[in-house]
């Protein structure tokens, strides 16, 4: 079987501007992220990965209805797809998926510097 961390990281460090962090390092949900502009697009675990979505996010509830243990659909546009029911999505989703995800987060207006 192939490893889905391995195989997203590949996929998304292939991105402009993308890097790789640690999310709460440490905890049972530790997990690997990837970030463009400071702003997360991608994060995986051995069992699950989230990412955000705005055009699919209808697909993705649908998905979610028709195979509730394998799509979540949650509050701000991110979607957690586990591992365990079946892989990762079909490539072609899964691509798509990443493109939108990561464009939201690259297209995302910066933050603005609170003043002092």
């Amino acid at each position: 079987m192939t490893d889905p961390v391995r195989v997203l990281r590949r996929l998304a460090l292939k991105y402009a501007g993308a890097e790789e962090g640690i999310a709460c390092k440490g905890t049972a949900v530790e997990s690997v992220t990837f970030q463009v502009r400071t702003k997360t697009f991608l994060s995986v675990r051995p069992a699950a990965m989230m990412l955000k979505l705005r055009e699919s996010l209808a697909e993705a509830g649908k998905l979610a209805a028709q195979e509730p243990g394998r799509y979540q659909t949650g509050s701000g546009g991110w979607v957690t797809v586990k591992f365990a029911a079946g892989g990762t999505p079909p490539k072609d989703v899964l691509k798509r998926w990443l493109d939108e995800s990561y464009r939201l987060s690259a297209e995302a207006p910066a933050k603005k510097a609170k003043k002092a």
